[in-house]
């Protein structure tokens, strides 16, 4: 699962949104004082409220320092707040603590950002003077007070304040693949990634700092576990899972961080996993769970060591072995559906017994059930489980696997849907879609007679109300906040440009209407127009920068905010494009900039678009074959980091009027990208998938889809591939009707289009347009007049380009207009 998105998910219950920002996050009582001495400024910056003095009392500070933390639980942040502020506003120095004590608890949430965790003040020191006295006061006026530890700090044992090097005013620069990433200068004022966790320090620090990091050292050295050959499975706020070999044999380790990983109901790691290990110990012997094994203490961690189960989780096996998924193992049809009549069948008499032992799991999902290599099954993940009626926490459920019971009648309703998500995998929409239970139902069955026959799945209707879907974004718009005007995917609370950008925010989605035909609200353009010169025209780019901003204007009739926005990013201090990609790079930025000048009728766009096409062409020619890009970075199949998306946007600058002294480099360099996405690729059980880092993908933004789009535009579906055509391998990737979201970036929307874009009367397209309406669904407790599409894990409502309503839209209007929209050439789409 996405650990961000369930965090985000914390701050509304219909769309993803940063904690702080919902009406919840920014109520209650806050924790930093109402007022402040003379000569300081109080201001409220996100989840923050900065105390900084000014005048006469102002000292100016570096870009980046030594920065001071200090942590608390929940119920001590008021205390431990009010400590802090008599420090500072005594010393003079400038400070910001959490908001609220709500802040406080969701930032030490299981899932919260592990970079961030623990910090409720953070203290800036303006020369070596201050730090000494800070690093020197703060322990002593804090001792004793309870805080988890702050990951990637030197700590203080004893007392709740740590340190480290890092920005102390925001910069960005491009990581590997393109993205921008925050950044820090080193001592010789030089800009480098700020690795909050596992970060250095440059050159020799301050004595204070190096008896503080000497005696962190020395604290590590005597925790010790007697375990060795660790290997990190997963890590979340709350600890992490290890596999490792403890008293000769290999174990998993399941750790729990003192003070973190809270629940909603108030319950943190330590005592979940002390809860999990009396119910561990109940259930050994019977077959249920993995045998408990012992219960270690270190460093402020607690660890449960348990028997390694040698297998893979149900999700995992029913994603790689059913029957309609791309990326299914070798076997027979018959078998997987044997197979999973058997995982019914024991996975009834597993809970059963479970229950006659007096435990209740109450969190049962795909990834808590575990197929062992010899066929049968354990469960595990036992944090919320009820051992004879008592229990550590409420907490807990997936995407899909929540229910309104509780007790055993829980895990039965939960071995119901599990039952059904081994025939069809897309029951994750049931949370917000309860009526579709039949729907899916008869679809598993569908879906079976498609894999043993190849009949197509039957259809109940042509896709989601286009009119709702529109009503719901209009609707959902909040022009009166600062920070977003559409509700999207967790990239637009994530990345810089995402609430404003194209493939995640407000100019995506108002660029749709604008393509559609639809009235795009004027104060709705204001609002962008009105940020476009900010940050945006900080980062260049078409996904997320200040191009795609710009092109947005350009097509809404804002021609003259259009080329402010393109002037304005020619800043000395705008972060250049970066590789050749269609999202961040010099592809993506020379099909903007062409298309903006034809919009908007003017030439001043044309000589950066010229240079950046040329820069393109360059790259892609130096690239070593499907290995890298221009940057030197690893290079992600699919239209959005991928040679596909290269491809396409270079392809459209050479259908520009102005382009055709440039068209014959061009063409030659689109032709070029088929290769190096080729060598993205694999053919897997004549399939064709982009190998992406999370697995073999078949998506349009990260995956194959985007390939064949370019193939059809540079003519060569038909070249052979061993085994059948390209054409015939795509196809088969598209035509599959398992799909476990509705986005055109990562879902079926994007699938439609490549399909449709290929085979126009294939009886599948009418299946994928008809399936969208299983991930369409009201706000909580609206009217179906106003409809959204579910995003991310199917969990929260999007109205985005990438995962949400208005990509949906485009990709129902069809490859035109689809192809408009995300500048592909009028080859790939006509």
């Amino acid at each position: 699962m996405n650990d961000a998105a369930i965090y985000l998910a914390l701050g509304d219950r219909d769309f993803y949104d940063n904690p702080w920002a919902s009406v919840a996050g920014r109520s209650g009582p806050e924790l930093a004082p109402a007022a402040t001495p003379p000569g300081w400024q109080r201001r409220r910056h996100g989840p923050w409220v900065q105390f900084r003095p000014e005048g006469a009392l102002a000292r100016p500070l570096p870009a980046s320092g030594w920065k001071v933390h200090v942590s608390a639980v929940p119920g001590h942040a008021e205390e431990v707040v009010a400590l802090v502020a008599r420090e500072c506003f005594e010393n003079g120095v400038a400070w910001k603590a959490l908001a609220t004590r709500r802040l406080v608890a969701v930032t030490q949430s299981k899932y919260a950002p592990r970079e961030s965790s623990g910090k409720v003040c953070t203290v800036y020191p303006h020369d070596e003077v201050s730090l000494t006295a800070l690093l020197e006061r703060l322990p002593r006026v804090l001792e004793g007070r309870p805080g988890p530890s702050v990951v990637g700090d030197a700590g203080d044992p004893g007392s709740p304040v740590s340190v480290r090097w890092g920005a102390f005013r925001s910069g960005w620069l491009r990581a590997s693949g393109g993205e921008p990433v925050p950044s820090v200068t080193d001592g010789d004022g030089a800009a480098t990634p700020d690795r909050r966790i596992g970060g250095g320090s440059p050159g020799r620090p301050p004595a204070v700092v190096g008896r503080w990091l000497e005696r962190a050292a020395a604290h590590d050295r005597e925790q010790s576990l007697d375990v060795s050959d660790v290997d990190l499975v997963h890590r979340t706020n709350a600890g992490a899972v290890y596999t490792a070999r403890h008293r000769g044999r290999r174990v998993v380790l399941k750790e729990a961080r003192a003070h973190s990983g809270l629940t909603t109901d108030g319950s943190d790691a330590v005592a979940r996993l002390r809860h999990e290990h009396l119910v561990l110990r109940r259930l050994a012997g019977h077959g249920v769970a993995p045998a408990p094994l012992d219960y270690l203490r270190c460093g402020g961690s607690e660890f449960l060591v348990m028997e390694q189960l040698v297998g893979q989780m149900l999700s995992h096996r029913v994603t790689r072995a059913h029957p309609t998924t791309c990326t299914r193992e070798p076997g027979g049809v018959g078998d997987y559906y044997r197979w999973a009549a058997e995982v019914d069948e024991r996975l009834t008499d597993l809970v059963a017994r479970m229950h006659a032992l007096g435990v209740v799991h109450r969190d049962l999902h795909p990834a808590n059930v575990i197929v062992l290599d010899d066929g049968s099954l354990r469960l595990i993940d036992f944090e919320c489980a009820a051992l004879d009626g008592a229990r550590a926490s409420d907490a807990g459920g997936a995407p899909g696997f929540t229910f309104g019971t509780d007790g055993e009648p829980r895990d039965r309703d939960a071995c119901g849907r599990l039952s059904l998500m081994t025939r069809n995998p897309v029951v994750m929409v049931l949370d917000r879609r309860p009526d579709l239970l039949s729907r899916l139902e008869r679809a598993g069955d569908d879906d079976r007679a498609f894999a043993l026959t190849g009949d197509v799945p039957g259809t109940s209707g042509t896709g989601p109300s286009t009119q709702a879907l529109v009503r719901g974004i209009l609707a959902a718009a909040t022009p009166d906040r600062e920070d977003r005007l559409h509700p999207g995917s967790v990239e637009q609370l994530c990345v810089p440009g995402g609430a404003t950008g194209l493939w995640t925010g407000a100019s995506g989605v108002l660029s749709a209407l604008a393509v559609l035909g639809e009235v795009v609200p004027e104060r709705h353009l204001d609002w962008l127009a009105e940020r476009a010169v900010g940050e945006p025209a900080a980062h260049r780019g078409l996904a997320h920068g200040s191009d795609g901003v710009a092109l947005a204007l350009a097509r809404t009739g804002r021609p003259e905010q259009a080329l402010a926005v393109i002037r304005a990013s020619r800043g000395r201090d705008a972060l250049a494009a970066s590789g050749v990609s269609w999202g961040h790079g010099h592809a993506g930025v020379a099909a903007a900039l062409s298309e903006t000048a034809r919009l908007t009728g003017s030439d001043e766009p044309l000589e950066e678009a010229e240079a950046a096409a040329r820069t393109a062409v360059a790259l892609v020619a130096r690239d070593i074959a499907g290995a890298r890009s221009g940057d030197g970075a690893a290079v992600r199949p699919g239209l959005l980091h991928g040679y596909a998306g290269t491809g396409l946007a270079l392809l459209r600058v050479a259908d520009a009027w102005w382009a055709a002294h440039l068209r014959p480099g061009l063409l030659e360099a689109a032709d070029r990208c088929v290769e190096h996405e080729l060598a993205l690729c694999a053919v897997h059980d004549g399939h064709l998938l982009g190998r992406d880092p999370r697995g073999l993908l078949p998506y349009l933004g990260s995956g194959s889809a985007a390939l064949a789009l370019l193939l059809r535009a540079t003519g060569r579906l038909d070249d052979d591939l061993g085994s059948g055509t390209l054409r015939d391998a795509l196809l088969r990737v598209l035509r599959k009707p398992t799909l476990g979201a509705a986005g055109l970036g990562e879902g079926r929307a994007g699938i439609l289009l490549a399909l449709e874009t290929l085979a126009p009367h294939d009886a599948m397209v009418a299946v994928h347009r008809d399936r969208l309406s299983w991930h369409v669904a009201p706000r909580t407790g609206g009217s179906a007049d106003e409809l959204y599409v579910l995003g991310e894990m199917n969990h929260r409502l999007s109205t985005d380009l990438a995962t949400g309503s208005a990509g949906v839209l485009v990709a129902l209007a069809g490859p035109a207009v689809a192809g408009e929209l995300l500048l592909l050439p009028a080859g790939a789409v006509s």
